[in-house]
């Protein structure tokens, strides 16, 4: 008996290592992963719209997807970066400037955010009652452009566009960050800012309450739903590119973010946004605090 106890413990140390094992791969598949939209409305709105699409990306993959929301969308770009986050909602900037911290990001489709949607523009906006051009800001005592984030598409990248189409320096203004489109539509109501930037989705539900669109972008790239290839296997990212394109208005109806539908992603058009950005090299590349 004694010259089979070690055998015996032994015995018993393998089965008890055999069911951790077997206990942590359960937990793992059925650990949650994470989708962050972009923070382009406050928190508890965006985790409602977003519910219905982690439920989905869920159904899709057979693992727990639940929305996550960041503050920033630096933040955002980290935790893709590090693996740490799953999926996400990424305008054509954060896309670029994305990629330049990660290969680990595939691409799904493009997300609409209203029915009609045929492009994405950047717009410049003031009150209705405030300046009606850039050049008009020289005349005001305190002028100021309120941006949402410094990565964001249309913070502080459109708006030195906008600048430079009119001969200015943005960079000779202050230019606090709001934190979202939403924000900055909400501040320019509340006249705590000259003119501000933001997508013109949003511009569009505040136009009713007094906010006006002085310039308009380009088209740009539509905000596009990323997976990181650290955390989704290949099948899945297949799976979930095809179902979001192929979803109908019925099954999206009351979703919140994608109730207006995905589009295939085109990376061609993502391209030739980024040759815009190399053109406007070197500012555009390294957004001012």
């Amino acid at each position: 008996m004694k010259r089979n106890l070690p055998s015996l413990i032994l015995l018993i140390v393998s089965s008890l290592l055999s069911l951790f094992i077997v206990r942590m791969a359960a937990a793992a598949e059925t650990s949650p992963l994470f989708f962050a939209p972009l923070p382009l409305e406050n928190a508890q709105v965006s985790m409602a719209k977003s519910q219905k699409l982690a439920d989905f990306l869920s159904q899709v993959i057979g693992q727990p997807v639940e929305p996550k929301f960041y503050k920033s969308y630096e933040s955002i770009l980290n935790d893709l970066a590090a693996g740490n986050l799953a999926f996400a909602e990424l305008g054509p900037f954060n896309f670029y400037k994305l990629k330049q911290q990660t290969s680990a990001i595939q691409p799904l489709a493009f997300i609409r955010h209203y029915a009609s949607q045929e492009g994405y523009r950047c717009v410049l906006a003031s009150a209705i009652d405030g300046v009606s051009t850039l050049k008009m800001l020289d005349a005001e005592a305190h002028p100021s452009v309120l941006l949402t984030q410094p990565l964001s598409t249309c913070g502080w990248f459109a708006s030195e566009y906008f600048f430079r189409k009119a001969g200015m320096d943005l960079n000779q203004y202050a230019h606090p960050y709001e934190g979202s489109h939403e924000g900055v539509a909400l501040a320019l109501l509340r006249k705590e800012g000259s003119v501000g930037s933001l997508a013109d989705f949003m511009a569009q539900r505040y136009q009713g309450l007094g906010l006006e669109v002085l310039e308009i972008s380009p088209p740009l790239p539509f905000f596009s739903m990323v997976a990181n290839t650290q955390l989704v296997s290949t099948s899945q990212l297949q799976a979930i590119s095809q179902r979001l394109v192929d979803l109908t208005a019925t099954e999206t109806q009351g979703w919140g973010l994608g109730e207006h539908g995905f589009l295939a992603f085109d990376a061609q058009l993502q391209a030739s946004f980024e040759t815009m950005i190399t053109e406007m090299q070197p500012d555009l590349g390294r957004p001012h605090e």
